[in-house]
């Protein structure tokens, strides 16, 4: 009887994450949507610009996820080009952690290559390189 009580308090713990996750995430993006980000500070400024003062990969992602949230596509990419890139990732880890919270058997059907992360990373690099090249300021958005 206490061994199924256990059980049940892991597996209630382990759907609560992901919720906790999801809502959190739709919080915040809540949060963007209402208040533009292109006239309050909404987040913190970024430390790698506030340190080396190039523009990092995820610099202008809340500007651009507010867009977002308007329907303005062409602006978000503007403002950054990684945005709809990260946002599909987050919503498929959550969905993955959400789906293995629910079935401890579940085996994710969309495997990803083991290249796939060292592609990204290096896409970054790139990105960060390439957007703060004299030439390239197109791809910074609005500060």
């Amino acid at each position: 009887m206490f061994g199924s009580l256990s059980i049940g308090r892991e597996r209630h713990g382990a759907i609560v994450a992901p919720i906790a996750t999801g809502f959190g995430l739709l919080a915040l993006v809540g949060l963007v949507a209402v208040v533009d980000p292109h006239t309050t500070n909404v987040m913190p400024a970024c430390p790698f610009r506030l340190v080396t003062g190039w523009w990092c990969p995820a610099c202008g992602m809340t500007r651009s996820v507010h867009h977002l949230t308007h329907g303005e596509i062409v602006a978000s990419f503007s403002d950054n080009l990684f945005t709809i890139a990260v946002v599909m990732a987050i919503a498929l880890s959550w969905w993955s952690g959400a789906a293995t919270s629910r079935d401890p058997n579940y085996r994710p059907t969309l495997r990803v290559p083991r290249i796939v992360p060292v592609v990204i990373a290096l896409a970054a690099v790139a990105y960060t390189v390439i957007r703060n090249l004299p030439s390239m300021t197109w791809l910074r958005g609005a500060a």
